[in-house]
């Protein structure tokens, strides 16, 4: 659509060498996409204190905040950043764990058993 007249503003301002530029239609079939990211631990899945000390090997954080309580991890949810907005919906999806961060004090608290809130903090 563009290309053409990308192709020559590039070649006028001396940044397009031969090959320099690969053009790639970028399709997806897939709908599943968002903010966050879901995965699952294989066979019995993680203890809680197992879960919490690998998250925090894993990030290179020293502390760590959570609430709730649950047996075995199996399923987590992932959002970077602030994604205490998508917890319902890592509920929703099946999540024992939801790790994010920058999580305010109200949003600690949740009604759903057997669910672990996890806040790896913000370059803390």
């Amino acid at each position: 659509h563009h290309l053409p007249a990308l192709r020559k503003g590039l070649k006028k301002e001396g940044l397009l060498k031969d090959g320099a530029l690969q053009i790639t239609d970028l399709v997806s079939t897939s709908n599943n996409f968002g903010m966050g990211v879901i995965g699952q631990y294989p066979e019995e899945g993680l203890g809680k204190n197992e879960f919490l000390h690998l998250v925090s090997q894993a990030l290179n954080v020293k502390a760590i905040r959570f609430s709730g309580d649950v047996n075995r991890i199996k399923t987590v949810a992932v959002c970077g950043g602030a994604g205490v907005f998508l917890k319902e919906k890592a509920i929703k999806a099946g999540a024992d764990a939801f790790v994010t961060a920058d999580i305010k004090y109200h949003d600690y608290f949740t009604e759903q058993e057997n669910f672990l809130l996890v806040d790896v903090g913000h370059y803390e």
